[in-house]
């Protein structure tokens, strides 16, 4: 029972996701679901690829171990900002697809207020 609630909500989340897509900025991440299993990937971050590295052994020259220290740092330090970009561009899609959730719940909670309310008025108009 739990399970069909998080599958539907899941499926839920990914129909507001394609309806706010337009409303929301153009970096936004995407969101698929299939047969109940949901994945999100980010559309504005890009990966950092593996620096290159000269083989390194006893003999290895210490402008080479330089390098590579070098390409490394440089590797972790795009990694990390590539990390920061993931969680920001996640949590702006979170933060979107709350909204909307939110925004379509308010405006079916009004609807169905309304509708109980023009039913009274029906039924006990003097």
């Amino acid at each position: 029972m739990m399970k069909q609630k998080l599958l539907r909500t899941a499926a839920l989340l990914a129909g507001l996701l394609c309806v706010a897509a337009p409303l929301t900025p153009a970096q936004a991440g995407t969101v698929q679901v299939v047969n109940g299993n949901g994945a999100w990937q980010s559309t504005a971050c890009e990966r950092p690829s593996l620096p290159p590295l000269a083989s390194t052994g006893s003999e290895t020259a210490a402008p080479d171990i330089g390098r590579n220290t070098n390409n490394y740092n440089i590797f972790v330090e795009n990694t990390q900002k590539y990390l920061n970009c993931l969680a920001q561009e996640a949590k702006a899609d979170s933060e979107t697809s709350s909204n909307a959730i939110m925004a379509s719940l308010n405006k079916e909670m009004t609807e169905a207020q309304a509708a109980v309310k023009q039913a009274h008025d029906s039924l006990f108009a003097r």
